[in-house]
């Protein structure tokens, strides 16, 4: 398995635009929005279209650098990130109003290095490794927002 593809959606009891603006907001710490043990090294303060935002991140007991580059910003609907380097990919957030609140859908499709461990490449590991991921970057994102 060489790519990874995985989604999951989750309600938001805030408005759309609060929501959105959260998750593009650079001065939000990165750690509420992955799992992932991460350090920003660098980001612009503007979001948008072609902002980028330098990261590394722990996978598979490796330090990755990547960039994060805003490639569709369309406020408060649509968020896609390209990132590139170390680990590339693409992240996808799609939000909807529903009721009171938002309804947020995350996707992520990411392109496993070729050093990755065969355990991780395994079809029904990486899957699970890839919907934990997403299903805790939104339980991050719900708690932060709703408290």
């Amino acid at each position: 398995m060489d790519q990874l593809h995985c989604d999951g959606t989750t309600y938001i009891d805030r408005p759309m635009d609060e929501v959105f603006d959260f998750i593009c907001n650079p001065k939000v710490d990165r750690a509420e929005l992955t799992p992932m043990e991460d350090k920003v090294t660098e980001s612009h303060i503007v979001s948008g279209v072609g902002s980028t935002i330098r990261m590394t991140v722990e996978f598979a007991a490796r330090k990755l650098t990547f960039v994060s580059r805003c490639v569709e910003h369309n406020p408060p609907q649509r968020l896609t990130q390209q990132f590139e380097g170390d680990l590339e990919g693409t992240q996808t957030w799609n939000l909807e109003t529903e009721g009171a609140g938002t309804l947020v859908h995350l996707v992520i499709n990411l392109l496993l290095p070729t050093w990755t461990p065969a355990y991780l490449k395994d079809k029904t590991t990486a899957e699970h490794w890839g919907q934990m991921l997403v299903d805790q970057t939104l339980d991050n994102i719900k708690s932060a927002i709703e408290q």
